[in-house]
């Protein structure tokens, strides 16, 4: 991964403008965000759809009956040996912010998703 694509991707507020697509709204739409920004920033991107597998906070709106850790469906990004996901933060209750590590337990179960479902996520 570049130092340029770094520095984009670590002001959210940049990427939601590159991606034309209002913060707001990525709560619930993880694969949506994760192709617009493979789309418009990260071209050799893979999105990957699998399950998230971390902390859970107590008010996130993923939190059943007080239970934080558990699977929960999710899409990120793979580039070579990264993991990036632009929607951890809705897990963790954190300010928004793209979480970029080397490839992790957390992320678990991913496929490499088809060009179709790809295509679907964009236009939805």
């Amino acid at each position: 991964m570049t130092k340029e694509l770094k520095i984009i991707l670590s002001d959210i507020k940049k990427v939601e403008k590159l991606i034309n697509y209002n913060i707001e709204y990525w709560e619930r739409d993880c694969c949506k965000v994760s192709a617009l920004i493979i789309e418009n920033i990260i071209l050799n991107g893979q999105l990957i759809e699998g399950d998230y597998s971390g902390y859970i906070d107590v008010y996130s709106t993923f939190a059943e009956d007080g239970v934080t850790e558990k699977s929960v469906p999710h899409c990120w990004i793979q580039l070579n040996n990264y993991i990036i996901d632009p929607t951890k933060w809705v897990f963790t209750k954190e300010e928004p912010f793209i979480y970029i590590a080397e490839k992790d337990f957390k992320y678990i179960h991913g496929e490499l998703c088809k060009s179709d479902i790809h295509y679907m996520y964009l236009r939805s």
